[in-house]
């Protein structure tokens, strides 16, 4: 298992759901901090390595797909950070991040994508509706 790692949880009211390994710390009885989504909210917790099943490649996390193209090479997500920005900065930031990464989508196309949130969020700005 490693930080980064897409799991499927074996236990617990989170049995079947989908999640990420955040941080693995060796020598603990519980080794794995999984950040799960439970329907509602995002939970953070510790699992045993039996507890948990690794998932190759693209899953479904609640029937959404998380394919790799949104992956940043040290494992996170762009989701984990647009999440905490506003809607058109989170959406610049998705396309920015996948740009040039997404089989059939055009790079090009994904970056004035981008480029049209932003110019989007500087209006919002300048119109005072922060």
């Amino acid at each position: 298992m490693k930080i980064g790692s897409k799991v499927t949880v074996h236990v617990g009211d989170h049995r079947g759901k989908r999640g990420r390994v955040i941080s693995y710390e060796t020598g603990r009885t519980y080794p794995a901090l999984v950040k799960v989504y439970d329907g509602i909210s995002i939970k953070c917790l510790w699992y045993r390595d039996s507890e948990l099943e690794p998932v190759a490649g693209e899953v479904t996390v609640n029937g959404v797909v998380d394919p790799q193209y949104y992956s940043t090479p040290a494992g996170g997500q762009v989701i984990d950070l647009a999440e905490y920005l506003t809607f058109n900065r989170g959406n610049a930031v998705k396309y920015l991040a996948r740009a040039g990464r997404k089989p059939g989508a055009g790079e090009l196309d994904d970056l004035r994508k981008a480029e049209w949130y932003i110019k989007r969020e500087i209006q919002r700005i300048k119109e005072g509706n922060r």
